[in-house]
Protein backbone atom coordinates (compact mmCIF):
# COMPACT_ATOMS: atom_id res chain seq x y z
CA UNK A 1 0.00 0.00 0.00
CA UNK A 2 1.55 3.33 -0.94
CA UNK A 3 0.13 5.03 1.58
CA UNK A 4 0.81 3.08 4.74
CA UNK A 5 3.99 5.97 5.40
CA UNK A 6 1.59 8.51 5.13
CA UNK A 7 -0.82 6.69 7.80
CA UNK A 8 2.26 5.98 9.95
CA UNK A 9 3.61 9.34 9.43
CA UNK A 10 -0.04 11.02 10.43
CA UNK A 11 0.09 8.86 13.06
CA UNK A 12 3.13 9.53 14.85
CA UNK A 13 2.59 13.29 14.37
CA UNK A 14 -0.84 13.24 15.63
CA UNK A 15 0.24 11.18 19.07
CA UNK A 16 3.45 13.78 19.28
CA UNK A 17 1.09 16.27 19.16
CA UNK A 18 -1.62 14.80 21.53
CA UNK A 19 1.20 14.46 24.17
CA UNK A 20 2.53 17.41 24.26
CA UNK A 21 -1.16 19.52 24.42
CA UNK A 22 -1.49 16.83 27.11
CA UNK A 23 1.81 17.58 28.93
CA UNK A 24 1.21 21.43 28.57
CA UNK A 25 -2.35 21.03 30.21
CA UNK A 26 -0.71 19.10 33.22
CA UNK A 27 2.04 21.64 33.61
CA UNK A 28 -0.35 24.50 33.78
CA UNK A 29 -2.49 22.66 36.19
CA UNK A 30 0.07 22.19 38.33
CA UNK A 31 1.71 25.83 37.49
CA UNK A 32 -1.76 27.53 38.48
CA UNK A 33 -2.88 24.97 41.19
CA UNK A 34 0.44 25.90 43.53
CA UNK A 35 0.04 29.63 42.77
CA UNK A 36 -3.52 29.68 44.25
CA UNK A 37 -2.27 27.69 47.35
CA UNK A 38 0.12 30.30 48.23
Amino acid sequence: VNYGWLIRNIHANGASFFFICLYLHVARGMYYGSYLQK
